[in-house]
C-alpha cells in the first residue's frame, strides 16, 4: 500500500464513527470515482459478491432479507457463462442463489469458433431469474456491453466481478448494475487499499439493499 494509504488507515483506526452514517457519507466518493449511483465498502471481494447476490434476491423486501439464505418459493436463478465460473461461485451461492450455466468454454480452452452469444443468455432467462453474473477478464468474452444489452432488455441486474480486469494493481470489487450503467462503470481503478477490502457499487436500490443486509438489520 502507498504511504498515504497507510497513514489514512492509522488515522481511521483512532476514530469512532457510526457505520451506517459513514456508509451514507461515502456516497459522494463512490459516485465520483465509479460513476455509479451508490456504493459501499465491503470486507473483501467475496463479501461484495455475496451482498450483490443477496440484493438481487431480496431487493428492498425486508422479510426476504431476514429469510436468506432460505430462498424456498423465491426467484433464485443467476445466469452465468461457463467460462466465467471460478471458486468465487460460492460467494453467489452463499446468498441462497442458484447458478444457471450457459454456453461452453471452447474459446477459453483454445478450441471452437465462437464465444457466448446473446440468444443463449435469453434462452436461459425465466420467471426465476434474478440477475446475470459476469466476470470481467482480459479476453473480454463475451463483451460486457453485449451482456448488459440483454440484461437491459429483460430489466435484470448484472453482477460484475471485476477482480480479473484490475489484477494486482487494485483491490477486488463487485459491481451490481443495470445494463445502462455498464459501459461507464468499466473503469480500471487502482484502489491500493487494504487486502481485506472490496467495493460494491451500482444502482441505488440494489446498493441500499446490500447495505441493509451488511449492517445489523435491527438498526
Amino acid at each position: 500500500m502507498a504511504p498515504d494509504v497507510l497513514d489514512a488507515c492509522g488515522e481511521a483506526a483512532g476514530a469512532f464513527v457510526d457505520m451506517a452514517r459513514a456508509a451514507v457519507a461515502g456516497q459522494r466518493r463512490h459516485r465520483a470515482h465509479t460513476g455509479a449511483q451508490a456504493g459501499i465498502v465491503t470486507s473483501g471481494a467475496a463479501a461484495a459478491i455475496t451482498l450483490a447476490a443477496a440484493a438481487c434476491l431480496a431487493r428492498l423486501d425486508i422479510a426476504r432479507m431476514k429469510r436468506l439464505p432460505d430462498t424456498e418459493g423465491m426467484p433464485i436463478e443467476v445466469i452465468m457463462f461457463r467460462a466465467h465460473r471460478t471458486g468465487y461461485d460460492h460467494a453467489i451461492r452463499a446468498a441462497g442463489a442458484r447458478i444457471v450455466e450457459v454456453g461452453f468454454n471452447d474459446i477459453a480452452a483454445g478450441s471452437g469458433v465462437r464465444g457466448l452469444e446473446g440468444w443463449e443468455i435469453e434462452a436461459a432467462i425465466g420467471p426465476k431469474t434474478v440477475a446475470i453474473a459476469y466476470a470481467a477478464n482480459p479476453t473480454g468474452q463475451p463483451s460486457l456491453p453485449a451482456v448488459a444489452a440483454v440484461a437491459r432488455k429483460h430489466d435484470l441486474p448484472v453482477i460484475v466481478d471485476g477482480r480479473c480486469s484490475i489484477a494486482a494493481q487494485s483491490q477486488p470489487h463487485a459491481l451490481p448494475l443495470r445494463g445502462r450503467h455498464a459501459r461507464r462503470l468499466q473503469r480500471r481503478q487502482a484502489i491500493r487499499g487494504p487486502q481485506g477490502t472490496g467495493i460494491l457499487c451500482g444502482e441505488k436500490e440494489l446498493v441500499v439493499s446490500a447495505l441493509i443486509q451488511q449492517l445489523d438489520m435491527d438498526i
